[in-house]
């Protein structure tokens, strides 16, 4: 059997990779397929050093494994998160221990060289074997739960509520992109480590293919201060995902959320959507656990985000 070896990402490797996420999806008898357009899209996320910091599981001339790290800084510390997958067939073969090995030995390295303290951040699903052991194997600390909610269409849409007089919805352009922004770092400014959000990666995302005029909402007031906004796509055939619902804290409790939610939902239906998915962290301290189940969502997963501190010296297992 040819033995598995890891090494950083090469430009020629983005038609395997891209392979490599399509073969997957088939397998788990999904629609969504995945474009050499979107992946470089990925690779280049301005600010987050991904391209260069992807590595690739070789076995004989066969791509079977990659892992992009995401660089986040701050002054006191950077934040790296990790997207990846093994091919399904190498599954449950030691390849994820050899990749999340050889990550922690080169973060080890980056944070000695730059001598600051990084965060690894790992995201693990429940209900796929194998993955809470390799974390803890390797010494990642639970940080907190996220659960997965579903809403598909046999549930009855939900009514549209009243928007509060003065509230306006429009498709945000590159000139909100600084409101944007703000309405993200508020609104989640109780999360753990959270490194915030820039213009310049907001501008990145409008002009990104995630991207839609009609499932990116902002809310503002008649004196045109930001208060919410909403994003969701199409990730295959009848099939969304809602990424994103902020409403700036003193805005909360209005209806502004609740308002977002369901226009959004419209817009999908009318779109001849069927299924909607959204994540929230279980941590969340405001009622948005409420109004997705209120909304008629239902959860159906759970996933485990995983951290491992890494100081300039520290030993990697």
């Amino acid at each position: 059997m040819t033995a598995t070896s890891i090494r950083l990402f090469q430009n020629e490797d983005t038609d395997k990779i891209v392979q490599l996420l399509n073969e997957n999806a088939e397998h788990l008898q999904t629609k969504a397929t995945t474009t050499i357009e979107e992946f470089n899209q990925f690779l280049d996320e301005p600010g987050e050093e991904i391209r260069e910091n992807t590595f690739v599981g070789w076995n004989g001339d066969q791509v079977i494994a990659y892992q992009s790290l995401c660089f986040v800084r701050s002054d006191e510390y950077i934040n790296v998160y990790s997207y990846g997958t093994v091919h399904h067939q190498h599954r449950r073969k030691g390849i994820g221990s050899l990749l999340l090995k050889n990550t922690l030995k080169y973060l080890n390295q980056r944070a000695a060289q730059e001598k600051k303290k990084i965060i690894y951040n790992q995201m693990v699903t429940v209900n796929q074997a194998g993955q809470n052991e390799l974390a803890e194997k390797f010494g990642l600390e639970k940080n907190t739960d996220l659960y997965s909610y579903k809403w598909t269409k046999s549930n009855s849409a939900p009514k549209q509520p009243i928007l509060p007089n003065g509230y306006h919805f429009f498709t945000p352009t590159h000139r909100d992109a600084k409101d944007w922004a703000k309405i993200d770092n508020e609104a989640f400014s109780w999360r753990k480590n959270n490194d915030g959000m820039n213009p310049e990666n907001v501008i990145y995302e409008f002009n990104s293919l995630e991207f839609s005029p009609d499932y990116y909402i902002l809310c503002k007031n008649e004196n045109n201060d930001p208060i919410g906004f909403i994003c969701g796509r199409e990730e295959e055939p009848q099939h969304a995902v809602i990424s994103t619902l902020a409403v700036r804290p003193s805005y909360q409790g209005q209806g502004i959320g609740k308002a977002l939610l369901h226009e959004v939902i419209k817009r999908m239906v009318a779109h001849n959507i069927q299924q909607i998915r959204l994540s929230v962290d279980a941590n969340n301290p405001t009622s948005a656990i409420n109004l997705y189940e209120k909304s008629g969502f239902t959860m159906d997963n759970r996933m485990i985000h995983y951290y491992y501190e890494i100081n300039p010296m520290k030993e990697v297992l």
